[in-house]
């Protein structure tokens, strides 16, 4: 998630067993606890997705990735 910043969701769908949703996200928000810009993360939801807000720092993923032709 680095330099990664607005809304985000990543999709768990194929994470059948709740005991393994519950693990990796308290492990997102383990490592996410060690991130200093701020966030904000949901439970997953039926769908298997985890939503989340991160606060943009840097340049956003249009800036980073193209140039302007001249």
């Amino acid at each position: 998630l680095r330099d990664l910043g607005g809304i985000v969701v990543i999709d768990f769908i194929d994470m059948v067993l709740e005991s393994n949703r519950d693990l990796v996200l308290r492990r997102l928000l383990e490592c996410l606890g060690r991130d200093r810009t701020k966030h904000q993360v949901a439970e997953v939801t039926s769908l298997g997705l985890v939503q989340m807000t991160r606060k943009r720092v840097g340049q956003g993923l249009l800036e980073s990735f193209s140039e302007t032709c001249v």
